[in-house]
């Protein structure tokens, strides 16, 4: 594991969800044309940050058959439901560099997550 931060992500799209604890990570960046997806996710069942030993080599984007079988059928192809506390992992689509997301806290349009960022 490198090195682990804690960042502050803001997404407007998030305030459109009214479910406490529980948004969405999106496949698109804002300000970007939503053509082509730049984010995949994969699952954790860690709990502990510090703990997670294994990357997956499966990612999961907007377009895959898969998507709703791994992230439930709440997910869409705009993005995945997560909630508080939860551990997952992100990467841009076809990149190299994986992040290791632990999701915090979350208020309004506000996403506070410790991270890992592991480089091969």
């Amino acid at each position: 594991m490198a090195r682990r931060r804690r960042i502050l992500f803001k997404r407007p799209w998030d305030t459109i969800v009214r479910i406490p604890a529980s948004r969405w990570l999106n496949f698109w960046d804002v300000g970007t044309r939503r053509s082509v997806p730049v984010w995949e996710y994969a699952p954790c069942s860690e709990t502990n940050l510090l703990r997670v030993s294994a990357v997956p080599s499966d990612f999961f984007g907007s377009s895959d058959a898969r998507r709703a079988e791994v992230f439930g059928d709440t997910s869409s192809t705009n993005g995945i439901k997560v909630a508080a506390g939860q551990i997952l992992f992100a990467r841009r689509t076809g990149g190299s560099t994986i992040y290791i997301l632990k999701l915090k806290q979350q208020a309004e349009n506000r996403l506070l997550v410790d991270y890992c960022v592991v480089s091969p």
